[in-house]
């Protein structure tokens, strides 16, 4: 993301003759349909803050017949929460669509996030399988709930860093790959582990003086489309790498990492 670039408004990161990858800032909606999306990543429906339809059909309508046509959901074929950042994909075309959902629906779909959690978590790499169940609840608000009847969903541990706030409470910088896309996935994943994100406080997570924010960020995004590999490494917004700078390392391997990760 260029220097000149504002963090607040969404922009593309990078754009072929089939998709666009979008950089989403936090406090932007996706609040389409979901009927689309059965694969769909960290999915919230919500009805206020800045729907970034809007924005896609603003911006590419006039020479994109999908981006304004809300059947096909503007292009989009996944989601992220309100406030997660990060790397979103819509196709530029109906062909576009058609290959990038194929690509989701057969796994085939790499996705990486850097998040904040409480607690140390385990440095070494670990599958998280507990199934999940949504549950919506009658003030309007969802959840999702470990449940042995629930839909298979599956979180990799890939790294850990060991760090402390200046108020001394241990935390971890965790890089997560999600081979599945349940609603609240890594939120809910984390949390039955008894390390919540922070600034997760429906998860169980504490706000923090690190971010202002649930500190979640769509990192990495790599997919095939035709003969086109695309890749993509979305860098950290400054919302939450600012707050590094209150970060104590526990080791040199934990500094090593959080200073290796990509950022604005």
């Amino acid at each position: 993301m260029g220097e000149h670039l504002r963090e607040d408004v969404p922009h593309v990161i990078l754009e072929n003759k089939y998709i666009r990858v979008i950089y989403k800032p936090p406090g932007w909606t996706v609040t389409v349909n979901s009927g689309r999306f059965s694969h769909s990543d960290e999915c919230a429906l919500e009805s206020k803050d800045q729907p970034i339809q809007n924005w896609i059909a603003s911006t590419f309508g006039a020479s994109s017949a999908i981006s304004r046509d809300p059947s096909f959901q503007y292009g989009l074929v996944h989601r992220l929460d309100r406030d997660t950042s990060g790397a979103l994909l819509c196709a530029t075309s109906y062909a576009g669509y058609y290959m990038a959902e194929m690509q989701f629906v057969t796994r085939r779909v790499l996705k990486e996030y850097i998040c904040l959690c409480h607690g140390k978590v385990p440095k070494k790499p670990t599958s998280l399988r507990a199934p999940l169940r949504h549950v919506q609840f009658d003030n309007g608000s969802e959840k999702s709930v470990i449940d042995t009847d629930g839909k298979p969903a599956h979180t990799e541990i890939l790294r850990v860093a060991h760090v402390t706030s200046r108020g001394g409470c241990p935390t971890s910088v965790v890089l997560i790959r999600i081979h599945s896309g349940r609603r609240h996935q890594i939120r809910a994943h984390l949390s039955a582990e008894g390390h919540p994100l922070v600034g997760d406080v429906q998860y169980g997570g504490q706000t923090s003086e690190i971010c202002s924010r649930m500190f979640l960020h769509a990192y990495r995004l790599c997919l095939e489309i035709g003969s086109d590999q695309c890749s993509v490494v979305c860098p950290l917004p400054r919302d939450l790498t600012n707050g590094f700078a209150l970060l104590v390392y526990a080791d040199q391997e934990s500094k090593s990492f959080v200073r290796s990760i990509p950022s604005k």
